[in-house]
């Protein structure tokens, strides 16, 4: 079976670096080329582009995959699905679900690939039966991560229950960069070896194919634009102070060491905190250490998105011994909380507020709403107060 190349450049690539911030009239002039590659699906519809369109954009979503389906007869699009949430961030009546799916063929999509975040297959089967019912491809999808829950065994099992349900292929969404080669193969061969119905797999990779293998496309597209370039420190900050702020209004942040050890080695942080590795193998050896009696030490300010820790850090002789980082607050730098305030668990945009001068507030009551990364959190008063 040949290798298919599922673009998603119109989707997922604008979503992730730049916030679904690209226009119709943004992507029109490349999608006479796209058309002529000779993709597999081109993914250009779905996720958080409907509702960026929408609240960002002053665009219609629905004229915008009008627009892709004339500019691109010749590829099948695709669009992703968030199961019962279809493209938002709550559960809809299976009426809606239904139609919404209903339409979006009609309109254009020939592939509707549909996950939970969860895995949670009821999330899904009304979305997946409602794209039989519509004689488009359906295609189930399995969200890896690494747990001890999440095995190889139960990601299989998964597969046969999205196949039960009629699924046309499956796909392995790797997220987050997790899975390695082995385990994608190992996965993709049980999968195949149980299956009955199934005969496409998709997996999750980012970038160019892996190994010597011959996608068979016509053509290649190399942009004139200088491309959009991020290190992987500057991806994890604005992640892990979020992380943080949750954490801490959840109050289950015990071990900020560990924050602070990913932010700033996140290759190999993971190795030492498990012991696999000691402490002499990290990049904190070039610093100066502190002469004098007993282990020697490296002292420095991490610098986390704009907030400052004085981080020290002691050779470890033996295990992941993580008692021996200590972090202490740089009092001078960080601002101090004031009376009665109301911290933000993440960093966002408000989107609106819920309550208003002179109302009474009980403590744990929503009384704002955020947005970031087209998610929206609300913010809950930690006080009873007005």
């Amino acid at each position: 079976m040949p290798v298919k190349i599922t673009e998603t450049t119109l989707r997922d690539a604008h979503q992730s670096l730049m916030a679904t911030r690209l226009r119709t009239a943004d992507i029109s002039p490349i999608t006479e080329e796209l058309d002529r590659v000779g993709f597999f699906p081109l993914e250009a519809w779905g996720g958080a582009t409907f509702d960026s369109g929408i609240r960002f954009l002053n665009e219609d979503p629905w004229e915008c995959l009008s627009t892709f389906k004339v500019r691109m007869p010749k590829t099948r699009l695709q669009m992703l699905l968030h199961g019962q949430n279809l493209v938002s961030y709550r559960h809809y009546a299976d009426d809606v679900v239904q139609e919404f799916v209903r339409l979006a063929i009609k309109n254009g999509i020939s592939i509707i690939r549909i996950f939970d975040a969860l895995n949670d297959i009821r999330n899904m089967t009304t979305a997946i039966q409602a794209v039989k019912a519509a004689k488009a491809h359906v295609q189930g999808t399995i969200c890896c991560t690494l747990s001890p829950v999440h095995t190889v065994e139960n990601f299989v099992k998964m597969g046969l229950e999205l196949e039960n349900l009629g699924c046309d292929s499956i796909c392995v969404k790797d997220m987050a960069g997790l899975i390695k080669p082995k385990a994608a193969h190992l996965l993709g061969e049980r999968c195949a070896r149980v299956s009955k119905e199934v005969k496409e797999y998709c997996l999750g990779f980012y970038g160019k194919p892996p190994g010597p293998i011959d996608p068979q496309i016509k053509k290649k597209i190399i942009g004139k634009e200088k491309p959009i370039e991020a290190r992987p420190a500057d991806l994890i900050k604005p992640q892990l102070k979020g992380l943080k702020k949750e954490a801490q209004r959840m109050g289950i942040l015990k071990r900020e060491e560990d924050l602070i050890t990913y932010a700033l080695y996140p290759n190999v942080a993971p190795k030492f905190l498990r012991g696999e590795i000691q402490e002499e193998a990290l990049p904190i050896n070039k610093l100066a250490t502190a002469p004098g009696p007993g282990p020697s030490r490296s002292e420095f300010q991490a610098d986390v998105d704009g907030e400052l820790s004085n981080v020290r850090i002691y050779p470890v002789a033996v295990g992941p011994s993580i008692k021996e980082i200590s972090i202490v607050p740089a009092e001078k730098t960080l601002p101090k909380d004031q009376k009665g305030a109301v911290l933000s668990p993440i960093q966002g945009m408000v989107l609106c507020l819920l309550v208003k001068a002179g109302d009474k507030v009980e403590k744990g009551k929503p009384i704002a709403v955020l947005e970031a990364m087209k998610m929206e959190m609300p913010v809950e008063s930690p006080h009873a107060a007005v």
